[in-house]
């Protein structure tokens, strides 16, 4: 069983619960543009293994920006992949 912690949406991740956690999801933001600054971050102090990174629809349902499939799994794959639709 895998247990995954969450950022809060704010791109911090409690060290407390990461301890004791499998993964993290790095931000609620799902846009694949988006994510390189957030995964930069995150794998600066984080292995790859612990971030959840998911692919999700388009247009992306927060900032309603639309990029091609392939680059939103290129992105994605940076991390622990996830695959998501609403």
């Amino acid at each position: 069983m895998w247990i995954e912690t969450c950022s809060d949406g704010g791109g911090r991740i409690d060290h407390g619960i990461l301890a004791r956690t499998d993964q993290a999801w790095a931000s609620d933001d799902t846009d694949a543009v988006d994510r390189l600054a957030i995964q930069r971050g995150f794998s600066q102090t984080h292995p790859a293994w612990g971030m959840s990174a998911w692919v999700t629809d388009a247009p992306n349902q927060l900032t309603r920006r639309t990029v091609p499939l392939r680059f939103r799994f290129h992105v994605a794959m940076a991390g622990l992949l996830g695959i998501g639709a609403s």
